[in-house]
């Protein structure tokens, strides 16, 4: 049993160890090592309570849901530091009510508390440390045993706890002036280095070095604010404008910090920094967006401070600690903002700076001159340009008067008007003449502007100027691009109707006509195909200069293009000999194209076609006489060609028909317009008819059939002979079937070919379909080509070739009237040989000189071909014929041209032929 002198011996005990332990705080002095400063006071207050745990230890956040030990004790030994969860543990009870105490059996009530079980914890006993902020941490003894604690021992830990709160503030304190005085140290160092002339960018990357390393940061940024097109702010980091320390250890690339939007989590970003104040965002407490963008960047915390250039919000400089939360404190945060400042004071330095040089480089570098004055128009500064385009150097010409440069071509009002613009509108532009040193007068474009200083008053004139010698000529080729004809230099269409406007009004105010020559090439295309496009150009500059010396100087000679020509005939005298002079130039002008023409070796012929019309006789404007001279051109080719036509209102009639019947044949078709009639082939040994040609006829109107020559020529030039050479083909093939089913067997058909529609890619294949449609074999069907075919290219000789192996016979019609060769006739895949009616219309009952028909019939027999004679019209040349063993003829003799419907009654075997003409 305890006695009373026990009792008093052991309260005397504890009053002396507490008093001890209070003397230990007292005499414990500031801290120089945060670490040690700890390890003492753990050790001494673990001591005191027979613990064989002590640690100290601060929130990792301000939601006090963990903390990391500053210092742990165990035992004598102090191992490495340790963060925890404060749920379901004891410390919970510390943060809640200020002190916690629990002597023993802490397991049984905190069994989820990992760190109590490991080290096998029995009592526990923990108070906050409070700092100048509040709670801050907590200060902890534990024991694996009981622990006796009463009123008097329980104040020592607040003791210990109020002391070790205070040191760590202090030392805190201490800690954040020294990164604030490290940080303001840096900005120092960097305002100098921001003065060197070293490469913008290279100064940046050192700065940011700097400054990352002075904050504690793991990463840095200059952003630069932008405006978004609806009107929000973006961030744009320029590239070398960041600084990332794991990226430097590592030797990588730090991730851009592009494009990051303002709205809507980064709003209050705006208003803060515009307003100059920092800005800080704590990870764990951001909005979504911007809690997102730092999760991606590894950062707990940032502080951005605006960075203004000339007083305007810049942008900011931001600063993020990394995947280890740091602190910042309000003097690091003060101290960050000078680093703003004083960056935002070297934006603006290497701005003005940039601007400077960029300036003296385009004065420098301009191509144009420039030149200025002072108030009394002395020279007193020049650029380069100045000098390559006077030719003066610059020592030459400074303090000297500028109008030393001016030209005699301008005279005194020119300059005074140049000097009252200056004076009522502050600028002069336009062109002027100049002249170098060398003497010689150039054409300049200027442009002087007054220079004013604040007061308003006129200081300095700069003139920009440039020589346009070059852009003169240009424009001078341009414009004679624009009138003249490339290859021959004669005035173009443009010129030639400028011209031809012109001398219209001079015949209207001299009343004298006008004559206008309208000059075609007959067959020029031949030459191109033949010998080239060089020697067709050739050809049409040496008739160039012989078209040239045939008309006056006065007059006008025009190249329209390709090989059509112009001549305007001025100031022709109003009387009789008009037209006689007139025609002998028309004559002229053929004469000297009817000239050989030796190019390269070759001799080349041609002729020419001449429309004529006279204003104001034939027209009365100028679109009328070309017009008129154009449709007398033509009617000289219809005419024969090689000759000339002056114009009449017949031809305006006939033009005027030609387009009727053009927009009529293209519909003649669809309107059923179109019949076929047949002209019947007699075999000259039987007397039979033994074949038909095919020949398309025009039902105008009910009153007027017209005749191939009348609507052919007009389809094959409008490319409408393809479709109507289909239609004649299929209607021929149906009726030739017809007649066969009426057993009018063997009898064959001939049908007329345009050399346009046998060019056709497909016509072979096409021939064949009708052959299939209609049942008509192909050896009944004939097809008659001319000799143009014979000469063009191999096109069409291998479309004959492709119908001949079809079966189908190939008959050469007119022959005798162009230019094929025996060779030709031998190597073309022909069957017959058609006499041209021109040569039967000589064979007369009389003697004389022999036909050339029988040589042509004996010509075919050698090359074995069949031979048919045209345009038999009496018995005396159908009796030649037969004797001189002519196999087939046609002609009015043996049969006209009919309808379908009445060839039966020729095809009837009691018809024979006699010698009279039948009609039916």
């Amino acid at each position: 049993m305890a006695t009373a002198s026990d009792s008093g011996s052991s309260e005397r005990s504890v009053w002396k160890r507490t008093e001890a332990a209070l003397r230990f705080l007292a005499e414990l002095g500031p801290a120089n090592d945060r670490e040690t400063f700890l390890q003492q006071a753990l050790r001494r207050a673990a001591e005191f309570y027979g613990a064989r745990w002590a640690f100290a230890g601060r929130f990792t956040d301000e939601s006090h849901t963990a903390i990391r030990t500053l210092a742990l004790y165990d035992n004598g030994h102090f191992p490495p530091n340790i963060t925890y969860l404060l749920a379901d543990a004891p410390c919970a009870g510390v943060v809640g009510n200020r002190i916690e105490l629990i002597p023993s059996g802490v397991l049984q009530r905190f069994p989820n508390d990992l760190l109590l079980k490991t080290l096998g914890v029995d009592s526990y006993f923990g108070v906050t440390l409070d700092g100048v902020d509040g709670p801050g941490g907590i200060l902890v003894v534990m024991h694996d045993g009981p622990m006796q604690v009463d009123e008097t021992t329980a104040s020592v830990l607040r003791s210990f706890a109020v002391r070790i709160g205070a040191e760590l503030d202090r030392l805190q304190v201490a800690e954040e002036l020294r990164r604030r005085d490290h940080i303001l140290g840096t900005v120092a160092d960097i305002s100098s280095r921001f003065l060197r002339n070293d490469h913008w960018q290279k100064k940046l990357h050192q700065v940011m070095f700097l400054l990352g390393d002075a904050a504690a940061a793991g990463r840095i940024w200059l952003v630069h604010n932008r405006r978004g097109a609806g009107g929000g702010l973006t961030m744009e980091q320029e590239d070398g404008w960041s600084w990332d320390r794991d990226a430097v250890e590592q030797g990588s690339v730090p991730p851009a910090f592009h494009g990051i939007d303002y709205r809507p989590d980064f709003c209050h970003w705006e208003a803060q920094l515009e307003a100059g104040r920092p800005v800080r965002e704590e990870r764990a407490s951001a909005p979504p967006g911007l809690r997102a963008f730092l999760e991606r960047q590894e950062i707990q915390a940032l502080v951005a401070v605006p960075v203004k250039v000339d007083d305007r919000w810049w942008g900011f400089i931001a600063f993020g600690d990394g995947p280890v939360r740091h602190q910042w404190s309000e003097a690091e945060v003060e101290a960050m903002q000078v680093a703003g400042d004083i960056i935002g004071a070297a934006i603006a330095h290497e701005r003005d700076k940039s601007e400077l040089n960029f300036a003296n480089s385009v004065y420098d570098n301009s191509l144009e001159a420039i030149m200025i004055m002072d108030g009394e128009d002395r020279i007193i500064r020049v650029n380069p340009a100045f000098s390559r385009v006077t030719g003066y150097a610059a020592d030459e010409v400074i303090g000297r008067d500028a109008t030393m440069l001016c030209s005699g071509r301008h005279d005194r009002e020119f300059l005074a008007g140049i000097q009252r613009e200056l004076e009522t509108r502050g600028f002069w532009r336009g062109e002027m003449w100049g002249r170098r040193r060398s003497g010689e007068e150039y054409p300049l474009q200027m442009s002087i502007t007054l220079s004013q200083d604040a007061s308003g008053q006129s200081r300095y004139r700069i003139a920009l100027f440039n020589d346009i010698s070059d852009e003169k000529r240009y424009q001078e080729h341009i414009q004679h691009l624009a009138l003249y004809d490339p290859l021959t230099d004669l005035p173009n269409r443009r010129l030639f109707q400028e011209r031809l406007d012109q001398a219209l009004r001079e015949s209207r105010r001299q009343n004298k006509p006008v004559a206008l020559l309208y000059v075609d090439l007959d067959n020029f295309k031949p030459v191109n195909d033949t010998f080239g496009h060089d020697t067709g150009d050739r050809l049409l500059l040496q008739l160039t200069e012989r078209l040239r010396g045939l008309i006056r100087e006065a007059d006008t000679l025009a190249r329209l293009g390709g090989d059509e020509f112009t001549i305007i005939l001025h100031q022709l005298e109003d009387r009789p000999q008009t037209f006689s002079r007139v025609s002998a130039i028309a004559e002229q002008i053929i004469e000297a194209v009817n000239q050989p023409f030796l190019i390269d070796g070759h001799d080349i012929s041609l002729s020419a076609s001449v429309g004529i019309a006279l204003y104001p006789r034939d027209a009365g404007n100028r679109k009328q006489l070309i017009l008129h001279a154009d449709r007398a051109m033509y009617h000289a080719k219809e005419s024969g060609k090689n000759t000339f036509r002056f114009y009449s209102e017949d031809m305006d009639l006939r033009a005027r028909r030609r387009l009727l019947l053009e927009a009529r044949l293209r519909s003649a078709l669809l309107r059923d317009e179109l019949v076929v009639h047949y002209q019947p082939q007699s075999d000259l040994s039987s007397g039979r008819i033994v074949g038909l040609e095919a020949l398309v006829r025009w039902r105008y109107d009910d009153r007027q059939l017209l005749f191939p020559g009348e609507f052919i020529p007009l389809a094959e030039e409008t490319g409408e002979i393809v479709a109507i050479g289909y239609w004649v083909i299929r209607t021929a093939c149906r009726q030739l079937r017809s007649w066969h089913d009426q057993g009018y067997q063997p009898l064959t058909m001939t049908i007329n070919i345009s050399p346009r529609q046998l060019i056709q890619a497909d016509f072979p294949d096409r021939v064949a379909q009708i052959l299939r449609e209609t049942g008509v074999p192909a050896e009944a069907l004939e097809f008659d080509t001319t000799e143009k075919i014979l000469v063009a290219d191999g096109g069409a000789i291998e479309a004959l070739t492709r119908l001949k192996k079809m079966g189908i016979h190939i008959a050469l019609d007119d022959f005798g009237t162009g230019y094929s060769s025996l060779a030709q006739l031998q190597n073309s895949p022909l069957d017959t040989l058609k006499i041209d009616a021109s040569f039967i219309s000589q064979i007369s009952g009389g003697g004389g000189t022999p036909p050339l028909a029988a040589a042509i019939i004996s010509l075919a027999r050698g090359l074995n071909l069949r031979v048919i004679a045209e345009g038999v019209e009496n018995a005396s040349q159908l009796e030649f014929l037969r004797h001189h063993h002519c196999e087939c003829a046609q002609g009015l003799m043996l049969g006209d041209s009919i309808p379908a419907e009445k060839i039966p009654l020729l095809l009837d075997p009691g018809w024979q032929p006699d010698a009279s003409r039948v009609i039916l």
